[in-house]
């Protein structure tokens, strides 16, 4: 938080059940440090919710999209997602995935964020079937078409965002 203002800081100090500082020089941006501090001191948890961590700087949004590919935190993707008053990010390693649809959301992109193999989109408004991909790519504004979607993929991670205007 060393960016946020004195007000902030003072909210987040008396609402914290634990605060650890860290320098504003460093190594890990300060959403990587929380997800690595969560794991170490909350191993048992099985999401790993952040909020507010899409908006303002591109380059903050584009390094919490891409943390989930980091060796350290890659075991974690499919635990980390983010909000914002109009998103959901979630991540996805290979498998087979059942997606519900969220309470006032209309649009659902599908990103692979690396090489990814064998992309199949069930039960979305645009379909695929065993996809193959290089390079990231975002398939942005497909759509529920009913209340549960599915997706596969064979290898790499995928980032599947919900979203609403």
């Amino acid at each position: 938080f060393d960016s946020a203002s004195s007000r902030d800081q003072f909210l987040v100090q008396v609402r914290a059940q634990k605060i650890i500082a860290a320098r504003s020089e460093k190594d890990y941006t300060d959403t990587q440090l929380a997800v690595l501090m969560t794991e170490k001191y909350f191993p048992q948890v099985d999401k790993i919710n952040i909020y507010g961590a899409t908006g303002g700087r591109l380059d903050h949004l584009l390094a919490n999209i891409f943390l989930v590919l980091g060796p350290e935190f890659e075991h974690l993707a499919t635990k980390v997602r983010l909000f914002d008053c109009q998103n959901s990010v979630s991540f996805y390693l290979p498998g087979e995935y059942q997606l519900l649809k969220e309470a006032q959301m209309t649009y659902l992109a599908f990103i692979p964020l690396t090489a990814v193999k064998d992309l199949s989109l069930f039960n979305t408004k645009y379909r695929l079937a065993k996809a193959k991909f290089n390079r990231p790519i975002s398939l942005a504004s497909n759509e529920f078409m009913e209340e549960k979607a599915h997706f596969a993929f064979s290898e790499g991670v995928v980032c599947v965002i919900q979203s609403r205007d």
